[in-house]
C-alpha cells in the first residue's frame, strides 16, 4: 500500500499552486460591504481570519488570499494591503501603524483512481489529504510586511505508513519592505517561489510547465510595480557545487504587464529569464529512483555536499506566459525552455545534451446549470527532451469545478498522459562517482499511456 500510494503521489505531482480566477458564481453572494468584513472593527482588533481580497465576497472562495497564485505573491500582498488601506480611509479608519496579523488556509482531500500507468496496466486507487495549509500575513508597520505558509507533507515515508509522517514544515516565508503609495519599488528577502513563470491553471493535477521549471529558494528580490507594469530582479545561492562561494551566483528577472484594453477583457502578459534552470524543483527531484534519474539534488557524489551538484556548465531558462479573460472565458498559455543544452555528462537526450522545454495551454468557461455555477475546462501540455525528468511527452486534461457550499470547491478531473517512445533515452550524472561506483543513471521511454480520474473537495478560510 505504501509503494502504491507513493507512486500515485508522484504520478499526480500533487496540486498546482496557481489558478485562474475563473470559477462561476454560486447561487448566492454576500452584499458588498464598505470595507472587507473582518475590518469593520479595525481600531479594536489585531488578528483577523478569512481575509478577502475583494470588496464583494465570492461564493466559490476564489477571493480568499490563500487561493491566489503563489507566483509574485509578495507583490500581490502589497497590492492587497494598498487596497485595504484605501478602503479604510474611505470610511475614516486606518491601520494606525499597528501590527495586524491575518490568517488564512486550505484543506483539500482527494479520491484518485489510476486505470493504467507507464509501467503497469493494473488499476490503483487511493484517498489522500492532499493539502493542509496555514498562511500568516503580518502587516507590521507602514513599510514592513511579513508572510509565512505552513504546509504538511502527505507523502509516505521511506518506511512505515504515511500517517506516521504528516510532518509540518515551512513552505514559504519572507519579509517585504515597501509601500506602493509612496514609491513603486519594494524589497523582499526570504524563502519563496522565484518569479520565473506563472503556471496559471484550474487543474487539480500539475501542469507540465510547473513540473519542469518552478524554482523555490531563499532569495533577495527587488521589485517594481506601477499601473499594471511589474518587474523584479532577484539573486539566490542555488545548488551548483562548482559555483563560487557567494550568494550572488544565481539569479534572474521577470517583466510583465496587466491591463484591460476594453470592457470585460483582461490581459496579463509577461516573461522572464533565470540563470540556472537546473535548480528547479522538477530537476532537483524527478520522483524517480535508481537506476532512473532521481534529480540533481538526490545524487550522492564523492567530495560534494549533499544536495549540491557540480554542473559542467549551468543552463539558463526562459519563460513566456499570458492570461486572457473575456466574460466567462479564460485562456492561459505558457512556454518554458532551457536556453542552451545541458552538458551531455549532466543530462542527455538521445545521445546529445538535453534542452528540456514544456508548453501548456488551457481554456476554461464558467456557466450556470439550474442556478448552480460551474467552470469547465480543457488543457493540453507538451514537453521536449524531458524523458530523463520523468515527465510525459503529451498531457490532455479536462475538468469540471463548482462550489456547492460557500468557501468550498468541488472538482472532478480526468487526465491522459502519453510517455516518450521506446526509442527516446536519457542519461544523467555519467561522469561522477560515489564510494568508487559510477553515479550514472538511465531513462527510456515506454511508448505507453496512463489515465487518471480524480475527485477533490477543498475548504478554504
Amino acid at each position: 500500500m505504501k509503494k502504491k500510494t507513493k507512486a500515485l503521489a508522484l504520478t499526480l505531482g500533487l496540486v498546482s499552486s496557481s489558478s485562474f480566477a475563473v470559477v462561476a458564481p454560486g447561487p448566492a453572494t454576500v452584499p458588498p460591504p464598505s470595507v472587507p468584513p473582518s475590518f469593520n472593527l479595525m481600531p479594536y482588533i489585531t488578528v483577523t481570519t478569512s481575509p478577502y481580497v475583494a470588496m464583494e465576497t465570492a461564493y466559490d472562495a476564489s477571493d480568499i488570499w490563500s487561493q491566489q497564485s503563489s507566483m509574485n505573491e509578495d507583490l500581490f500582498l502589497l497590492q492587497y494591503r494598498q487596497q485595504l488601506e484605501h478602503s479604510l480611509e474611505a470610511v475614516h479608519h486606518s491601520l494606525n501603524n499597528r501590527p495586524i496579523l491575518e490568517i488564512s488556509g486550505a484543506l483539500e482531500a482527494d479520491a484518485i483512481e489510476t486505470f493504467s500507468t507507464f509501467t503497469q496496466t493494473k488499476a490503483n486507487g487511493d484517498i489522500n489529504l492532499n493539502t493542509a495549509e496555514l498562511d500568516f500575513n503580518a502587516m507590521v508597520g507602514t513599510w514592513a510586511n511579513g508572510f509565512m505558509s505552513i504546509d504538511y507533507d502527505g507523502a509516505p515515508p521511506e518506511t512505515g505508513y504515511r500517517t506516521t509522517n504528516s510532518r509540518l514544515y515551512l513552505s514559504r516565508g519572507w519579509v517585504t519592505i515597501g509601500n506602493l503609495d509612496v514609491v513603486p519599488v519594494y524589497l523582499t528577502a526570504g524563502q519563496m517561489y522565484l518569479p520565473f513563470g506563472r503556471y496559471s491553471s484550474n487543474m487539480v493535477t500539475t501542469p507540465v510547465t510547473l513540473s519542469l521549471a518552478r524554482v523555490e529558494d531563499r532569495a533577495l528580490l527587488l521589485g517594481y510595480y506601477h499601473e499594471g507594469l511589474y518587474a523584479s530582479i532577484y539573486t539566490y545561492p542555488g545548488d551548483n557545487a562548482n559555483a563560487s562561494d557567494t550568494i550572488f551566483h544565481d539569479g534572474g528577472f521577470n517583466l510583465g504587464y496587466k491591463f484591460t484594453p476594453v470592457h470585460d477583457l483582461g490581459v496579463n502578459v509577461g516573461g522572464g529569464v533565470i540563470s540556472n534552470l537546473g535548480s528547479s524543483q522538477g530537476m532537483e527531484s524527478t520522483g524517480a529512483s535508481s537506476p532512473q534519474f532521481p534529480g540533481f539534488s538526490n545524487i550522492f557524489i564523492d567530495g560534494v555536499n549533499e544536495g549540491d551538484y557540480p554542473f559542467v556548465h549551468t543552463v539558463p531558462g526562459g519563460d513566456l506566459h499570458t492570461e486572457i479573460s473575456y466574460g466567462p472565458w479564460t485562456l492561459a498559455a505558457e512556454f518554458v525552455a532551457a536556453l542552451r543544452d545541458f552538458a551531455e555528462e549532466d543530462l542527455s537526450y538521445n545521445g546529445h545534451g538535453a534542452a528540456p522545454k514544456a508548453s501548456h495551454i488551457e481554456i476554461a468557461r464558467s456557466f450556470m446549470i439550474f442556478n448552480q455555477g460551474f467552470t469547465g475546462g480543457f488543457a493540453y501540455g507538451h514537453t521536449w527532451e524531458s524523458v530523463g525528468l520523468n515527465l510525459p511527452q503529451d498531457s490532455f486534461t479536462t475538468y469540471l469545478r463548482t462550489s456547492f457550499w460557500k468557501n468550498t470547491i468541488e472538482a472532478l478531473e480526468f487526465r491522459h498522459d502519453n510517455d516518450y517512445g521506446t526509442g527516446d533515452t536519457s542519461t544523467a550524472a555519467t561522469n561522477f562517482f560515489h564510494n568508487g561506483d559510477e553515479c550514472g543513471f538511465f531513462n527510456q521511454g515506454t511508448g505507453k499511456s496512463r489515465n487518471l480520474l480524480l475527485a477533490q473537495v477543498g475548504v478554504y478560510f
